[in-house]
């Protein structure tokens, strides 16, 4: 036991020093990680200590960014190594931190990688690999649908490899489901081989068989593999409109009600003419 007077000597010389400095970790500053395009429609981003701000076609995204597409609206995130098409009514982000993370809080991507550098997370689950693959998040879980290469999904402390052909699902709290086949492309569609003609401004009818729950069309230019219209649609027929003329090539896959997609269809063609 202490002696009285060592005590009081020790509670004077405590009360006498300074108060411990509490030293915060410095944040890390943005960095600009990718070139955005805004193939159609409108998208905001959100940088922090500033408002959601309108998106035009050439703005960068730095890390800690948020960014929302509107509805009928397409978005191309441009990395040096890979691109994510970010689809109508999609909200992500770029995380913080000094590892490169995307986030996506609700909708659909569909991420182009040469290399498993980017991790891609959800509320569910982690996702990182090499190839082509389609990450939905709909009804508060996840659908991983690998359209090339392999992926790596992990959850609740277990990871599961899903190849080209296959997918899986994450639920809340739970591990990923074990891959299955990916729903089988469409037999036929229509427009196909053979180019339908259009005048511009008129709709053209899209139609195949046989239909999923629901489906996801997709629009690309002759010869450039740019995206140019990704929307969910119903069951067929379904009208949509091509602003520019030229030829075009679209196709489609069904999706299941968990959000899963399948194989895409063959191509059809559309030309679109001034008269």
């Amino acid at each position: 036991m202490l002696r009285p007077g060592l005590l009081l000597l020790l509670l004077g010389w405590a009360a006498g020093r300074p108060a411990p400095r509490v030293v915060t970790p410095e944040q890390p500053k943005p960095i600009a990680v990718a070139r955005l395009r805004l193939v159609n429609g409108t998208a905001e981003k959100l940088t922090p200590g500033q408002g959601w701000k309108e998106i035009r076609s050439g703005a960068r995204l730095a890390t800690g960014d948020k960014l929302r597409v509107g509805d009928d609206s397409l978005l191309s995130i441009e990395f040096p190594w890979m691109r994510i098409s970010a689809a109508a009514n999609t909200t992500l982000g770029v995380d913080a931190g000094r590892l490169l993370a995307t986030s996506l809080e609700e909708g659909r991507l569909e991420q182009d990688a040469e290399a498993g550098i980017i991790k891609l997370r959800t509320p569910e689950a982690l996702v990182r690999g090499e190839g082509q693959v389609v990450v939905r998040r709909m009804n508060g879980a996840t659908a991983v649908a690998v359209v090339r290469g392999s992926f790596r999904v992990q959850a609740a402390q277990l990871t599961v490899v899903v190849r080209q052909g296959q997918g899986t699902v994450v639920e809340a709290g739970k591990p990923p489901e074990i891959p299955v086949a990916l729903p089988a492309a469409p037999e036929s569609v229509s427009p196909g081989k053979d180019p339908v003609y259009v005048q511009k401004g008129k709709p053209i009818l899209l139609s195949w068989s046989p239909s999923g729950p629901a489906n996801h069309i997709q629009v690309y230019g002759l010869e450039a593999d740019d995206l140019l219209i990704a929307r969910d649609v119903p069951a067929p027929p379904v009208e949509i409109e091509l602003p520019l003329a030229g030829t075009y090539r679209w196709r489609v896959v069904a999706r299941t009600d968990r959000g899963l997609e399948g194989v895409p269809s063959t191509e059809g063609l559309v030309c679109v003419v001034d008269k």
